[in-house]
Parts: structure tokens; C-alpha cells; sequence
């Protein structure tokens, strides 16, 4: 889990939610953090992240907010979870 949010967390600095919570983000954007992240990685220093146990499931299910995306984010964890 520790290695999700290391890698998420420098994006959220940068693209966090205003005022109101709501924050758009193109995938050009997403693409050009990648790419700039990137940068500094040694080639084949990459690797794949582990799936999530049952239980890290469940506490990122237990930390999604209530906001109207919640259908959505939980749908997607229970998609990914499936997927391994």
C-alpha cells in the first residue's frame, strides 16, 4: 500500500481539489507527470506492484469518501480487486 501512495501522492500535490472538492485533470496531464516522474528512473528499475490483500481491499473501501463519485470508485476497487 505504502508504494501506492508514494507514487500517488506527488500528483495529488499537484492537482489537488480547490474549493468545492472537484478538480479536473486531463490525460495529457497525467501523461506529462508520468513522463517527467520517469525521467529519473534507471531502465528495468520498474516493477509491477503487488495486488492488494483482502484486508488493504477493505481499508481502501472503508477510506472512500461519500462524495457522488463513491459508486464509481467503489465499482472500480471491486474491479480491480477481482482482477488481482
Amino acid at each position: 500500500m505504502r508504494s501506492y501512495v508514494s507514487q500517488v501522492s506527488p500528483f495529488v500535490a499537484v492537482y489537488r481539489p480547490g474549493i468545492g472538492g472537484v478538480v479536473s485533470v486531463t490525460a495529457r496531464q497525467v501523461a506529462d507527470f508520468v513522463t517527467v516522474r520517469a525521467a529519473g528512473c534507471r531502465p528495468g528499475g520498474a516493477t509491477v506492484p503487488k495486488a492488494l490483500t483482502t484486508d488493504q481491499v477493505g481499508q481502501l473501501r472503508v477510506g472512500l469518501t461519500c462524495e457522488p463519485d463513491r459508486l464509481r470508485n467503489e465499482a472500480m476497487v471491486a474491479l480491480m480487486s477481482r482482477l488481482g
